[in-house]
Order: structure tokens, then sequence, then C-alpha cells
């Protein structure tokens, strides 16, 4: 087996690169008579997928000691590398904050490749690891908000803790559009899944992040939320022209097909989810597109292990060695999509859907 070839890393510099994150761009209504058709876009936003461990706890240290996201490598100084290696014991950075990537992805493979442990990683074992990573800064992001909220310190936060930076004569629990106190109870009492009135930890991860929850009050709760933003007319069910007017099918580029080729998938999907046939969407019925439209940590990491495989991969066999981790490093500690990309591989095979924004 060639040995890998060592290859180092500057620190800080790749911080604020570590995102990734896909978003549709679509109209929020489209003239039926017009010829035009709708345009798909992928945007960057930033959103951390980072695939190291160490270096998502050396950001969030970084972080916390209140380090800027772009100083750069001139921003580094000794002092601060020293007391990051001091909390972390990070012997993968030298003392000027360089990280030997190659031992890092020796170091990261054998704890991958676990299902067969066969000295490849598939892309089961690579999703579960991607995934893992998503787990694991949740709850993070949470315990972060549980600390900013929980007044009394008693690891469980109230609704009124939550809210109490609103004075007490502003709270209308009547008032229930979107970021009102009455939405805000609505969406607490769903997390609230053993109805004591205040959230531990999961629930809260639960209230903070319902894309990527389990629980399924809080799931129909985002179910319906969706479609309060879809339902133009207010009667808490969608006809097809208010959904059609917010259907994009991500397959679809600028050239392809026409509107009425549009109009012909949207109407396909529209029949698809009506499964009682009644010619309206319920929230119940919005179900199977929800991770399309409301898609979690644990969509984009899905995303992200497909990107991984397709970009590293070099035999096209569906398996990754360590060689072929190793040579292409940048790909795990470098990621960015950009906005303005056009070709084939931003523009669809990484299972994006056609469903709505």
């Amino acid at each position: 087996m060639p040995k890998p070839a060592v290859v180092f890393l500057l620190l800080l510099p790749l911080l604020p690169l570590a995102a990734f994150h896909f978003l549709f761009s679509i109209p929020r209504t489209r003239d039926p008579a017009s010829r035009s058709r709708p345009v798909r876009r992928l945007a960057l936003h930033r959103h951390h997928l980072a695939f190291d461990p160490l270096v998502d706890q050396l950001e969030r240290r970084a972080q916390e000691r209140g380090l800027h996201e772009n100083r750069g490598a001139a921003g580094a100084n000794k002092e601060e590398i020293k007391h990051l290696n001091e909390m972390l014991d990070l012997e993968y950075y030298g003392e000027e904050g360089r990280l030997n990537a190659t031992e890092r992805l020796m170091s990261l493979f054998p704890l991958i490749d676990k299902n067969p442990k066969d000295g490849i990683v598939n892309f089961e074992e690579l999703e579960d690891w991607t995934k893992k990573q998503a787990i694991e800064r949740l709850f993070y992001s949470t315990e972060t908000e549980m600390w900013k909220h929980d007044k009394d310190k008693d690891g469980m936060i109230t609704l009124w803790e939550y809210l109490s930076y609103l004075p007490n004569q502003e709270i209308d629990w009547s008032s229930t559009g979107h970021g009102k106190p009455g939405w805000w109870k609505e969406k607490f009492l769903n997390a609230d899944a053993d109805g004591n009135g205040s959230l531990d930890l999961t629930e809260l991860n639960d209230f903070l992040h319902p894309e990527d929850s389990s629980n399924l009050k809080v799931q129909f709760w985002l179910q319906k939320e969706q479609l309060r933003q879809m339902d133009r007319n207010n009667d808490e069910r969608l006809s097809f022209i208010e959904f059609r007017d917010q259907f994009h099918d991500a397959s679809e580029t600028e050239e392809d097909g026409d509107l009425y080729d549009h109009l012909s998938k949207a109407e396909k999907k529209f029949q698809d989810l009506d499964t009682n046939k009644d010619k309206f969407l319920t929230a119940e019925e919005l179900k199977p597109i929800m991770q399309s439209i409301h898609p979690g940590e644990l969509s984009y990491a899905t995303y992200y292990t497909k990107y991984l495989m397709k970009e590293v991969d070099d035999d096209r066999d569906g398996k990754l060695t360590l060689e072929e981790m190793v040579k292409h490093y940048l790909t795990f500690y470098n990621t960015v999509f950009d906005d303005d990309s056009e070709d084939d591989d931003a523009d669809g095979d990484y299972d994006y859907h056609e469903e709505l924004r």
C-alpha cells in the first residue's frame, strides 16, 4: 500500500469555509399565461457541515473565545494556538496552527470503516459518520440555547423563560402570526412531549430544530406551518393553483422544456400527494415532501455524503480507500458550493427534489 503523502493545512483559514447548504430559489407567483418558466438556482448559504469533529470542536472553542471568523491566518497568534492545544490536546496541530491532514484522515478512517470493518468506506458508513457529526452539532447548539435561556439553571426551559426578552404586557397569546407569542406557544406545546410545561434538552432540540425531529407532533406542526405559508385564502387547505404557484422541479434547467411541461409535473405531483382525491391538499398530505421543503441537518448530511462519494471515489466502485481520501483531502476540509455554479455536478446529481420553497 503506497504511503499517503503528508499534507498540512492552515487551521484558521479553513474554519470559515466549512459551509455547505442547498437552497432553492423559486418565484412566489407565476403567471400561467406567460411563456417564461421558473429558473432553478443553487444558492450559497453559510451552513456548517464539518467532516472532522476535531475541527468542529476547535471552531466552537474559537467562537467561544471571541475569535472572529474572518481573521485568517494572520489573526492566529502563538498564545491562542497554545491555549486551544491545552484545552483540546490537539496532537494533530503544530504550534503555528497547522493541521496534519494525513494523520487526521488516517486516524478517522478506522472510526468510519465500521460495518463491515474491511479497509474501505462504503456509502452507508460515510453517511452514518456525517449524520453523527450533524447530530452532535445540533445538540451543541441546543445546549448553547439552553444555557442562554435557562434562567434558574434547572436544566429545563419554560415558555416564559424562552420569551423573557418580551415585556409581560407585550405577550398576547392570541397573536398567532409567525414569530408572535401564540405562534411560539403552539410550537412549544408540541415539543413538550411529556406535557410538564418545560423542555428538557431533547425536547428543546425538537423545538429548535423541527426539521430533524422524530416527534410526530412536532413534525405535524411543521406541516401545518408550511400549509399556512402557502394557503393564500386561509381555508386551511391547498388548491392546485396555490400548490402550482410554488412548485419547482429541481431536475429542470433554464433551457429544458417549457411552461406547459412544468405545469404537467406540478399537476402530477399534486395528484400523487392528494391521497383522498378531493382536489385539495391538507397538512397531513404534505408529509412526503417535508424533508425536501425543509431539509434539516440530517438531510444535508446525506447530500454531503453523496457529494463526497462523487468527488473522492476515483475508480467509481462506490467505496473509498484511505489513499483516495488523502488524495482529495481538501474535499473533506474545505467544501463550498458556489451560488453561480452552472455545471452538471451542481445541477442535480445529489438527489435534489422537485418540491416547494
